[in-house]
């Protein structure tokens, strides 16, 4: 009974994932010579690995190369994939057999580096602190105008919140009521204020 039930799951495991290909983060890298007339563009599962082909690689190229790019890639196979089909025209050197082919080329660094980048891995983006009033050097009793009525302002009590009308409040709770909106989720508060003539989240974004 086990035995039929653990059957079972593989067979179902081999069904689930049969045809399927799974995407192996790994790295693509350019080489090149002084001159920048012959690449070497390839991929590898580790900067390791590509330092060992840079140092240890016979090239069959009478040229010294030197690693010029290394990139994350999400799906370094596919990009093998890739170089095989977009640049075997400029391929050069011989190739080691009827299955490995040469990885030199003769193509324009700029124009290699502009498709390969299609694959890169974006930096994650950093974090932003919290918002204050003192990290946009605003200070206490600073007047902040609502952007869509200008008629309407806010006083900086202090690092976090503002008064209207006297009264205390959070800048997002009082941005919420402005826009009629029963929650703060979503609401991109700085951008419905300016002080000294612009807009908090372009001073956010330009002094940090």
């Amino acid at each position: 009974m086990v035995e039929k039930f653990i059957n079972t799951i593989l067979f179902l495991i081999f069904f689930l994932t049969a045809g399927f290909s799974f995407a192996e983060a790994g790295f693509v890298y350019i080489m090149t010579n002084e001159n920048g007339n012959y690449l070497k563009i390839g991929v590898a599962k580790n900067t390791e690995l590509i330092r060992a082909r840079e140092v240890n690689g016979a090239t069959g190229i009478p040229v010294s190369l030197q690693i010029y790019s290394v990139k994350k890639a999400a799906d370094y196979k596919e990009v093998e994939d890739f170089i095989d089909q977009k640049f075997d025209r400029n391929r050069i050197g011989k190739h080691f057999n009827d299955r490995v082919k040469s990885p030199f080329f003769s193509i324009n660094l700029k124009d290699a580096c502009a498709e390969l980048s299609k694959f890169e891995i974006p930096p994650k983006r950093k974090k932003r602190s919290p918002f204050t009033f003192s990290s946009l050097d605003i200070p206490v009793g600073a007047t902040l105008l609502y952007i869509n009525n200008d008629c309407i302002k806010a006083e900086v009590f202090n690092n976090k919140d503002v008064l209207n009308d006297g009264r205390r409040i959070s800048l997002s709770s009082l941005t919420a009521r402005l826009l009629n909106r029963k929650s703060i989720i979503g609401v991109k508060t700085l951008d419905y204020w300016t002080y000294e003539g612009e807009r908090l989240s372009d001073r956010r974004t330009r002094m940090e």
